[in-house]
């Protein structure tokens, strides 16, 4: 009891026990207030205080926190007056006191849990509803009601309004999805369209979950739907933009790639015509078995890094033609067109992204094509050849025998009609010999019947002969033949270089070398 004359309590041991008082403790109402939390002090004082003067109809319920020493506890009282003075005021209150620290915290962490998820709902743009289906109603939550544009001109009251709020191309496979997964007591998830009261088109994403009696029939449903417009559009202008990738990837006439600048060529991404150029899957290259590196001839390795290596200095785009090895061991030309990237972040090494073409079908016609054109040339110069020695050579020859025949029948003629004469023979003679060199020139015949490295040992002859330098010639071939377009091609390449030395280098001493590889000629001039 409290009386309100002397403001002091009248407490059991119960309630002292509680409050952490000894046993005959007298507590005053400044005492009791020195015990309650700061921040519940201010409505203790102000119910406290209007339930004194007759503001509140009692009972008296409080809430409140005290602190006992460390601990804290929450009380709950109710009390109820008891005694008044004649004028009606109020003297006495009795009232009791429980401790309901057990129930409150849980409370409270509910209380505090329900705040945090509804904030979260807000944030997420989320909202719940529930569905009665013996009375075919909905509740909907304000941010659901939000979030379907639901207002009274439109109301979403049973299963029918909600069928009409879904897009016509969604509504058919949305109330499938419902329907199976009640049957088949599953929870069920689903995207769909709805349609706004304005018109407007908007993504949501559905959760639901049913309660079913012992029968299996639907009791209750509780549901949870999230706006996610901007997250679908985006999602789906991401898969068309991938679509268009895919489609513009698999029209390109080799393989799109990705791949780390490392000693192996890690692939990081092989497109489908992998396997038609290189005779590997995807797979085999990405899980290196073998190497990219690995299946590029070993001819064109240098080559390729070099190519690479100065792509990545300067930042340009690169082309590179090379040889690679098939799975079935065959030797294929390929094309490979790229820029290199040195990305921050999660890659360790700089990232070639480029495509690699098949051109080998290309470079052998391209061979065909200049094979044959030097097989042209060289029928064409051989014809001229021939045309000169039987024709123009065999006439001046003809024409020189006839004049010689009658060189003893004109010893007696004017000595000026025989300077004539004998003037007339040396220009005979000298266009016999210049046709000659002209012909041998055009195709020289030792090298058909004796071999490129017999023509060149004479050629070098005659040089040293006729002029005052020294040559030096160098092979490793031997008796062995090149054939006829390569061997007449590298002797018109000495032709030319050696009359350019005669022109502009004068020079003393030339080298000439011819060495044959396994994979190459090295032919080299040098004065």
């Amino acid at each position: 009891t409290f009386d309100m004359e002397e403001k002091k309590y009248n407490m059991s041991d119960e309630t002292l026990h509680v409050l952490g008082q000894d046993k005959g403790f007298v507590l005053t109402l400044e005492g009791l207030i020195s015990l309650i939390h700061p921040e519940d002090v201010p409505q203790f004082i102000d119910k406290f205080g209007q339930a004194t003067i007759g503001a509140i109809e009692p009972p008296l319920d409080l809430e409140f926190r005290v602190i006992i020493g460390k601990e804290t506890k929450w009380l709950f009282s109710r009390s109820i007056p008891t005694r008044w003075s004649e004028s009606g005021d109020i003297l006495e209150t009795t009232g009791i006191v429980q401790d309901i620290t057990e129930r409150k915290i849980p409370q409270l962490e509910l209380e505090r849990n329900q705040r945090h998820l509804k904030k979260a709902f807000k944030i997420a743009v989320m909202g719940r509803f529930s569905y009665n289906p013996y009375e075919d109603t909905f509740f909907w939550s304000g941010m659901s009601r939000q979030i379907l544009g639901i207002n009274e001109d439109r109301p979403i009251s049973n299963w029918d309004s909600l069928g009409e709020l879904i897009h016509h191309e969604d509504r058919k496979s949305a109330l499938k999805s419902i329907q199976e997964t009640m049957k088949a007591q599953k929870r069920m998830e689903g995207e769909f369209r709805i349609v706004s009261y304005e018109g407007s088109v908007k993504w949501i994403k559905v959760n639901l979950e049913y309660e079913f009696d012992n029968k299996g029939k639907v009791t209750h449903c509780d549901g949870i739907l999230m706006d996610i417009n901007d997250a679908k559009l985006n999602e789906l202008k991401t898969l068309d933009i991938n679509h268009q990738l895919n489609t513009l990837i698999k029209s390109v006439p080799g393989i799109v790639f990705r791949c780390y600048l490392d000693d192996d060529y890690t692939m990081l991404f092989l497109s489908d015509r992998c396997k038609e150029v290189t005779g590997y899957s995807s797979v085999e290259l990405y899980e290196k078995q073998p190497t990219f590196e690995s299946i590029i001839s070993k001819k064109d390795k240098e080559k390729l890094r070099n190519s690479l290596e100065r792509a990545s200095k300067t930042g340009e785009q690169y082309e590179v033609r090379y040889r690679i090895k098939t799975k079935d061991g065959q030797e294929r030309w390929v094309w490979e067109s790229g820029v290199i990237r040195k990305p921050k972040g999660r890659y360790e090494h700089p990232i070639i992204e480029g495509i690699i073409t098949d051109i080998t079908e290309v470079t052998n016609a391209d061979e065909k094509i200049i094979s044959a054109t030097l097989k042209g040339e060289d029928d064409e110069r051989r014809r001229i050849a021939k045309d000169i020695h039987d024709g123009v050579q065999q006439t001046l020859i003809s024409s020189m025998l006839s004049f010689q025949a009658i060189d003893a029948a004109i010893d007696g003629l004017d000595k000026k009609i025989m300077m004539h004469y004998q003037s007339g023979m040396r220009a005979l003679k000298d266009g016999l010999e210049e046709t000659r060199s002209i012909a041998h020139s055009i195709m020289p015949k030792s090298i058909q019947d004796f071999g490129l490295v017999n023509t060149l040992e004479s050629l070098t002859t005659v040089i040293q002969d006729t002029r005052d330098i020294e040559v030096n010639f160098y092979e490793n071939l031997g008796d062995a033949r090149l054939g006829s377009i390569i061997e007449t091609s590298l002797y018109r390449i000495c032709q030319e270089a050696l009359n350019n030395i005669y022109k502009y280098a004068d020079a003393s001493e030339i080298t000439i070398q011819l060495m044959m590889y396994d994979d190459c000629i090295i032919f080299s001039v040098e004065d």
